[in-house]
Order: structure tokens, then C-alpha cells, then sequence
């Protein structure tokens, strides 16, 4: 397959809700009880440069501002901007993940042709609200965060545009956070859940089927890093940047969600040929 017959497509992640597109939460270990619920979105432009630079650019427009009710100092302000790009510079986007683009038959089978793609997260910093889909909203000390309901503590959090006073999708964090943290609170506006706050946790695989079903990893622990479920024994290495701070593991599934929208929008636009999407993993 000659280079200009590789996809180059230009589109938008238009999400609202994570859950119940990208992955499902359980109430039970077995998976057959689903949570219904107001998850995060994931709302980015999305470009599939196949044939020129092999890669996969996801732009996602953030606007920043105080918490509610505070006046963080500029100083903190930029902390926390620069603490946010630096993370998603320095873990989501290293080359140890890669989507793989590859075509399929006429029966929707893979094929042997096939081309790896990187994947490059980048914050762009808007001059107004109205041109972000995220804002960040940055607090002095986490003990000014607001009280999430349900908890006695003021974590930090993501919060549907649904729910918020902007209408947009809000991170609520305070300056003085450990870099981890932004780090994982990235993982939500990209589509990913906590791996921690339910038994069950379903991901849908690229091609939009769920087919990854982890148990909360204080009880069970995935047996392998492409799924499966073994019980008892901890297995440390597989712990994630979306189940355990101050752990910062990505796996394959940490990619799905942008696979899946890659995948949607490059058949879309295809005329003839049909792709097929998976994460490649490397050690």
C-alpha cells in the first residue's frame, strides 16, 4: 500500500460522556450489574496524519482560571498550567504506546498491511471560555477545593459540562498538587475512569465492543496487560496512572478511547478502503 493511500483525516472528538462509550462501571465483579451514571467527555481536535508523519495529534483547548470563589496569584496560576503540559508531555505522549492503523478485508478481517502511528496529546491555551471545551480551575491549597459529595476530603476532580457553572468540562485542582495528580486528572478528559472506585470496570476495545473487564485492583488484579482476570494475589507491576498514586503505568487500554475515535472518524472519511484500529505496547 503506497503512502498516498494512507488516510490523512482531519475531525473532532465530540463526547459528553465517557461512560457507556468508551468504557462501562459495575456494581458487581462479574460485570453484569452496570452503574448508570454522569461521567466526564472528551472533546478534542483529532488529526490522522497516516501518510505524511505517522501520527495522531489530539488538541484539546483549555481555558484557566480561578476556583470559584478564590483569586489564585498568577504565580500559582502558571504552576499549575506548566505542571499540566509537562505531564501530558512526559507520560501520555512517550512512543511505548502506538496506535496501529491496519486494513481490512472484505470480510472485516485484519490484514498483514499495517502502519504504526504516534500519538501526541497537546493542551492548547485559549484567550476566552467560549473557545474551550476544558477549564481549569486552580485553587490555592487543596483545602480550599470544593467538598465532592459523598466524601469527607477535597480531592481533586473532573466534572461533567453537564454539571458545571461553565458548561464545560471542569478540572478542579489546586496548585499545590503533585504532578501525578494532573496527570491523572488528564486521563479523564481523554476518556478514561477510575480504575479504583467501582468492583468492575468494562473497557471497550478499538473496534467499539467491550472486551476488557478489570476488577477493582484492591481486590483483583488484570492477569495480563491485554485482559483477563486472575483473584487473589497483587501483581504490583500492573498497578496504572488511573488505579494507584503515585504509580504512572499506561497500558494499551489507556489508548482505547482515542483508537476508537480514530477508527470512526478514518472510515468515515474513507471512500474504498476499510481500517481496522489496535494499541501496540513495547516494554
Amino acid at each position: 500500500m503506497s503512502d498516498q493511500h494512507w488516510p490523512d483525516a482531519l475531525g473532532r472528538i465530540n463526547t459528553s460522556n465517557s461512560a457507556g462509550v468508551y468504557y462501562n462501571n459495575y456494581s458487581d465483579t462479574a460485570g453484569a450489574n452496570r452503574i448508570g451514571e454522569r461521567a466526564p467527555g472528551y472533546k478534542a481536535s483529532l488529526s490522522v496524519m497516516a501518510s505524511s508523519r505517522r501520527k495522531v495529534l489530539v488538541t484539546l483547548n483549555f481555558f484557566a482560571l480561578s476556583g470559584y470563589g478564590f483569586s489564585s496569584t498568577a504565580g500559582e496560576m502558571q504552576r499549575a498550567k506548566d505542571t499540566l503540559v509537562d505531564q501530558v508531555r512526559s507520560l501520555w505522549n512517550q512512543r511505548r504506546l502506538r496506535l496501529i492503523l491496519f486494513v481490512l478485508d472484505e470480510r472485516g478481517r485484519s490484514t498483514d498491511v499495517s502502519r504504526s502511528l504516534d500519538v501526541e496529546f497537546r493542551i492548547r491555551w485559549t484567550r476566552s471560555m467560549a473557545s474551550a471545551n476544558y477549564v481549569l480551575c486552580v485553587y490555592p491549597t487543596q483545602n480550599d477545593l470544593p467538598m465532592v459529595p459523598g466524601r469527607t476530603d477535597r480531592p481533586p476532580f473532573v466534572m461533567s459540562g453537564a454539571w458545571t457553572q461553565s458548561h464545560r468540562i471542569e478540572m478542579h485542582i489546586a496548585a499545590t498538587e503533585q504532578a501525578w495528580t494532573f496527570s491523572h486528572e488528564f486521563g479523564h478528559c481523554i476518556g478514561l475512569p477510575d480504575e479504583y472506585s467501582h468492583p468492575g470496570v468494562g473497557y471497550f476495545k478499538p473496534d467499539g465492543r467491550e472486551g476488557l473487564l478489570l476488577q477493582r485492583p484492591d481486590a483483583f488484579i488484570p492477569a495480563n496487560r491485554q485482559g483477563g482476570v486472575t483473584s487473589g494475589r497483587r501483581n504490583s507491576d500492573l498497578r496504572t496512572e488511573m488505579s494507584t498514586n503515585p504509580n504512572s503505568n499506561l497500558l494499551p487500554r489507556h489508548l482505547w478511547p482515542t483508537a476508537i475515535e480514530v477508527r470512526r472518524l478514518v472510515n468515515r472519511l474513507s471512500k474504498s478502503t476499510k481500517f481496522g484500529v489496535d494499541v501496540n505496547f513495547s516494554r
